[in-house]
């Protein structure tokens, strides 16, 4: 307000997290129905992209 500064880029940065992944596993194989984002049912894992699968999000690069 006014000029005032109320945020810092300290206030948002992390040292070492780009991108607030922590974590991360490769899928192996799952059984189950597979979802675009859209919740259209999928025939098959993309070859790109995400998809949902027992309701958990993948994305494959």
């Amino acid at each position: 307000m006014d000029g005032e500064c109320l945020f810092e880029k300290d206030d948002f940065y992390a040292p070492g997290v780009t991108d607030g992944i922590q974590k991360y596993e490769r899928a192996v194989h799952q059984e189950g129905e597979i979802y675009d984002l859209q919740g259209r049912r999928l025939s098959k894992v993309p070859a790109e992209g995400l998809y949902i699968r027992g309701g958990k999000k993948y994305l494959v690069r």
